[in-house]
């Protein structure tokens, strides 16, 4: 019980406020790579912790007897992952920590009305803003600079990873845009080009049809018409090109870094088309199959054979060796039912693996794969309908049961790796403390 007590008592003492006409008996500086990281103080042996400011901080220590104390160290910044290191300090010490902050991918969804960041397995969620009127289940855009844009009432809004909205990127005049198919998610599909300078989504024209528009990042400027009466979009990795599908095929489409739009080449007849992390290969949709090539879009491997059920919703697999995609089953008009099956990109090995069949799943039947959650080999997916969707995982490398992610929430969007907001890394914080 007195040790208890000792504890306690510490506890309070380093959350106690300081005498403002005693001078400090020690300091501890506390500076990060980069900086803006939270300070936060408290004793080892306590959950409890205290903001002392941010990075560069010099925090004054008042309480301090002569024989000195522990306290831990927790440097905390949006995107990266926390630092901390336990100090013993004395009196006329001047401690100083340097931290270089290693940056890692978060998740971000809309949920009740806010904008929610949590780490990529979503746990930890936190509320980053409150939304107007949000588009509450369509995916939020990141940009590599780690801003994030989301639908909210009627406007795609730019917000930044202190939860302020920088900029209207684009105003929208319908939230409802129509998709391909007839049980296509009705969603604006908006997609980020690599620079981060340009945003693509779908939406109506002002003449009421259906497009593919362009809008600067930076807000302030009218949106571009791309093509009318697109249902889909995806963005390359590793340029700004875009590639628009409309009904006589997709469009690849280059955008330069004044906006200028410079068509690079048609593919009559291809109704959806992907390319892999690296950009360095492309999956097509054409006549009813999976279809694989180079970037250059030359010869094309036939990856499937169907038999008319319609592949779709292609998704690369984050090393760039298979990609997963929606194959659709129907046993008579009312029994229906999606599966998510992966296929080995050419020169790969492996056989084609049926990941989720939807026949018996919880919730509903109707499947399409989002992507993979960072660092690992767990195929998030979609199953049901916007707007009554719930987002699912399962694990590429050994299917088992469905897990749920989000029940109640958006559609999830990942950070992607080499930006503020979520590079992924497997190292660990570093850093040193020095005692004066």
């Amino acid at each position: 019980m007195s040790l208890l007590l000792v504890i306690v008592a510490i506890v309070a003492q380093s959350g106690a406020a300081p005498n403002p006409t005693a001078p400090p008996k020690a300091w501890i500086v506390c500076e990060t790579d980069p900086p803006g990281a939270q300070v936060l103080m408290g004793h080892p042996m306590s959950r409890e912790s205290w903001e002392k400011g941010t990075t560069p901080a010099r925090v004054p220590i008042y309480e301090l007897s002569p024989m000195g104390r522990e306290l831990r160290v927790t440097l905390r910044k949006t995107g990266f992952e926390p630092y901390s290191a336990t100090v013993s300090i004395k009196p006329d010490d001047t401690i100083r920590i340097s931290a270089t902050l290693v940056p890692r991918q978060v998740m971000a969804y809309v949920s009740d009305g806010k904008l929610v960041l949590a780490n990529a397995d979503g746990s930890d969620p936190a509320d980053l803003a409150p939304l107007a009127v949000p588009v509450s289940w369509e995916a939020p855009v990141w940009l590599p600079g780690g801003d994030v844009c989301v639908w909210q009432a009627g406007e795609l809004a730019r917000i930044d990873s202190t939860g302020k909205t920088v900029c209207a990127v684009a105003s929208s005049s319908s939230r409802s845009v129509v998709g391909p198919g007839p049980k296509a998610e009705k969603a604006h599909r908006a997609v980020a080009l690599r620079s981060g300078a340009w945003v693509a989504y779908l939406d109506r024209t002002a003449a009421g049809k259906t497009g593919a528009l362009l809008a600067a990042t930076g807000g302030g400027a009218e949106p571009v018409l791309l093509a009318l009466e697109a249902s889909r979009l995806a963005a390359c990795p590793s340029e700004d090109v875009l590639a628009v599908t409309d009904p006589t095929g997709t469009k690849i489409i280059g955008i330069g870094a004044d906006g200028r739009v410079d068509p690079i080449k048609d593919l009559p007849g291809v109704r959806e088309l992907a390319w892999s992390p690296d950009g360095a290969r492309v999956a097509a949709l054409l006549d009813g199959e999976v279809y694989c090539g180079d970037a250059g879009l030359g010869d094309l491997t036939r990856l499937t054979s169907s038999d008319g059920a319609g592949p779709e919703d292609l998704v690369w697999t984050p090393d760039g060796a298979a990609l997963v995609c929606t194959i659709h089953r129907e046993q008579t008009r009312r029994t229906r039912w999606d599966e998510i099956w992966l296929i080995h990109a050419p020169g790969e090995i492996g056989e084609p693996m049926l990941l989720v069949d939807g026949h018996d799943h919880p919730y509903s039947g109707s499947l399409a794969p989002l992507g993979f959650v960072p660092g690992t080999t767990r195929l998030a997916y979609r199953v049901g309908e916007p707007p009554s969707c719930r987002t699912y995982v399962t694990d590429a490398a050994g299917p088992g049961g469905p897990e749920p992610l989000l029940l109640n929430s958006g559609l999830p969007a990942w950070s992607a790796p080499g930006t503020p907001v979520g590079a992924g890394s497997s190292e660990s914080p570093s850093g040193k403390v020095d005692a004066r």
